[in-house]
């Protein structure tokens, strides 16, 4: 168990903060990328769906669609994600949190 006081407690819950805050806005910036390669291949995602639990076959998309997402994910960012890491039933958090910070989404 950690224990820390005073100032040293600060500066913890700081860096964990920014550090939150720096996977929220990579994630953000991630969905915003995976929405705009969805209206690419011709699948815009409806504002019905919630990144969070909509799976991309819930908002359409079959195994050929998502094998056609992965590869202009690997086009665009140089990131290969591998087909087995991504089913149907992945969701768009899901799919997201695959590509990695220092990727060029």
């Amino acid at each position: 168990m950690l224990v820390v006081v005073g100032k040293a407690a600060c500066c913890l819950w700081r860096q964990v903060a920014l550090l939150t805050l720096a996977m929220d806005t990579h994630q953000a910036a991630n969905l915003d990328f995976i929405r705009s390669l969805l209206e690419e291949i011709g699948q815009p995602l409806e504002s019905r769906f919630d990144p969070a639990v909509a799976t991309l076959q819930q908002i359409g998309l079959d195994s050929l669609s998502v094998l056609e997402l992965l590869m202009l994910i690997d086009e665009r960012t140089g990131v290969e994600i591998a087909v087995e890491q991504v089913g149907t039933d992945t969701t768009l958090v899901g799919l997201a949190a695959l590509i990695p910070p220092q990727a060029g989404a």
